[in-house]
C-alpha cells in the first residue's frame, strides 16, 4: 500500500515572531532573494494569493493587461486572444522553488479534510513543464512518477508502463490553461493501459486560469491560485477592437508585454 496523502514532506511550520511582522514572502525583491528560501523552514500559511502573485512577477511568470488599448495582449494556446499570461516554466525551473510550490500545493491539498486518509500510488503530470512539478509532488508523496509524451495536435501520449488495475493515480499539473491538456493526459493514460484507471478523485494544479472547475464531470480541480482571466476569439477580441496588438509565444517576447528589457 502506498504511504498516506498526509506524508507530504516538511511539515507547516507556525509564523513565531517573524510572521507576525508580516508576510515574509511580500518583502523579497529579487529572484536570487527567491532562491533562497529553504523547503525546510518556509512558512507554508504565508502563501496565500497576494504572495504567490509575487512570486510568480518576480519570476517573470505572471502578466496581466493594464486596460490601456494602447498596450499588447497575449495569444495562448488554440489561438485565443487573452488579458491575461502564465509561464509556470520560469517558476519550476529554479529547482527549490519548484519543491516548495509542490509541498505548498500538496499541503493545500492535505489540508481538504476528505483527501487526509487517501493514499497515492502514481503521480503523473503532462509534458513538459509539469513533469518537474508531478515529479516533486511523487517525492513528497512517496509515489512512483511518470509524464506523458506530448503527441501531434495537442495529443498526450502513454507508452512508457502499465498502471496496475488497483492503483491510484493523482495527476498533477502545473497550469491548467483551457483545460484541453489535462484532459488529454486523462485520455491517455485511458487508451494506453489495458485496465481502467483509479483516478484520485482530485486532480491537483499549481496555477488554474480555466474556466474548468472539476474533470470528469465529478473530480475538483484543486489548485493553489486560480485566475479569472478572459479569453476570446480573435475575431471577437475587445482588445483588437480597440486597437490593441496580441503577442504570439509571449515566453519568448516578455519585453515587449512588460517594456523590460
Amino acid at each position: 500500500m502506498a504511504p498516506s496523502v498526509t506524508n507530504y514532506g516538511p511539515s507547516c511550520h507556525g509564523k513565531g515572531e517573524g510572521g507576525a511582522m508580516g508576510n515574509r514572502i511580500l518583502e523579497i525583491k529579487t529572484r536570487k532573494e527567491l532562491s533562497e528560501l529553504s523547503q525546510e523552514t518556509v512558512d507554508l500559511e504565508e502563501f496565500n494569493s497576494e504572495a504567490l502573485d509575487h512570486v510568480f512577477r518576480l519570476c517573470g511568470a505572471l502578466w496581466t493587461h493594464s486596460g490601456d488599448p494602447k498596450n499588447p495582449h497575449v495569444e495562448i494556446s488554440g489561438g485565443l486572444c487573452s488579458d491575461g499570461y502564465l509561464n509556470m516554466h520560469n517558476v519550476l525551473r529554479d529547482p527549490k522553488l519548484c519543491g516548495i510550490m509542490a509541498t505548498v500545493s500538496v499541503h493545500h491539498l492535505t489540508r481538504r479534510p476528505e483527501f487526509r486518509t487517501l493514499h497515492v500510488d502514481w503521480v503523473i503530470g503532462s509534458d513538459h513543464t509539469s513533469a518537474t512539478f508531478s515529479y516533486e509532488v511523487a517525492k513528497l508523496l512517496g509515489a512512483r512518477h511518470e509524464f506523458t509524451e506530448r503527441g501531434p495536435d495537442g495529443t498526450q501520449l502513454w507508452r512508457r508502463d502499465i498502471i496496475g488495475p488497483h492503483e491510484i493515480v493523482l495527476q498533477a499539473e502545473a497550469l491548467i490553461a483551457t483545460g484541453s491538456t489535462v484532459k488529454a493526459v486523462r485520455h491517455a493514460l485511458r487508451t494506453g493501459n489495458p485496465h481502467p484507471i483509479n483516478f484520485f478523485p482530485a486532480v491537483l494544479a499549481l496555477a488554474n486560469r480555466s474556466n474548468l472547475h472539476v474533470i470528469d464531470e465529478i473530480y475538483p480541480i484543486i489548485s493553489l491560485r486560480h485566475y479569472e482571466m478572459k479569453t476570446w476569439e480573435r475575431t471577437a477580441c475587445p482588445l483588437h477592437q480597440k486597437g490593441s496588438i496580441s503577442i504570439h509565444e509571449p515566453k519568448h517576447r516578455w519585453h515587449m508585454l512588460t517594456g523590460t528589457t
